[in-house]
């Protein structure tokens, strides 16, 4: 049972690392600017969009930096528990 602390708690940190991997550092808002814009081009839209994909790299972030937390948590549980 002890050993699969210390195997859960390093799956937990892959797992972590994934997901800060893949979020990444927050996204820097620049606005577009042209002289000829697009047809379709509403610049509100162009930030509500960035909104929506900042808070969810946000979000990914915090559930990674959760994840090393515990999986460190459950290693060092499963270190102390077998000795």
């Amino acid at each position: 049972m002890v050993l699969w602390l210390g195997r859960l708690g390093l799956l937990f940190d892959l797992i972590g690392a994934c997901f800060l991997w893949r979020g990444g550092t927050p996204l820097v808002y620049r606005p577009r600017y042209a002289v000829i814009t697009p047809t379709g081009y509403d610049p509100k839209t162009e930030e509500q969009v960035w909104h929506a994909k900042a808070a969810a790299l946000e979000r990914r972030n915090k559930i990674g930096v959760a994840l090393l937390v515990a999986g460190f948590a459950l290693q060092l549980i499963g270190t102390w528990a077998s000795r």
